[in-house]
């Protein structure tokens, strides 16, 4: 028997196929099969991590990252927006981009 109260929602969201994960451009990724073989052909042709080596430091790249988050559909996808990166900068990159989107909050003086 229930334990929680039925909730009703007059809006319903298309149903999603089990392999799509939500986001802005969870339907411009590619998956399966040819997102592993492109992501391990990048990695091979990007042995370190190109941000680490503008910086001067030697690191192993881990991830592949899209350079460019606000391209068409065509060019978003390109292997020329793509760039292998360590975890560590990929994760700096992706903080960095949610503290620009964030909204400011205003700070308070003492008066």
């Amino acid at each position: 028997m229930p334990t929680a109260p039925p909730r009703f929602s007059f809006y319903k969201a298309a149903p999603r196929k089990a392999w799509e994960r939500p986001g802005k451009n969870a339907h411009r990724r590619k998956r399966g099969r040819a997102g592993v073989e492109e992501r391990r052909r990048i990695l091979a042709e990007e042995p370190l991590c190109r941000i680490c080596l503008a910086h001067g430091f030697a690191r192993a790249s881990e991830e592949v990252d899209h350079i460019d988050e606000d391209l068409p559909d065509p060019l978003w996808d390109a292997r020329e927006n793509k760039q292998g990166v360590c975890r560590a900068c990929n994760r700096a990159k992706m903080i960095a981009k949610r503290r620009a989107a964030a909204p400011a909050t205003p700070t308070s003086e003492p008066t």
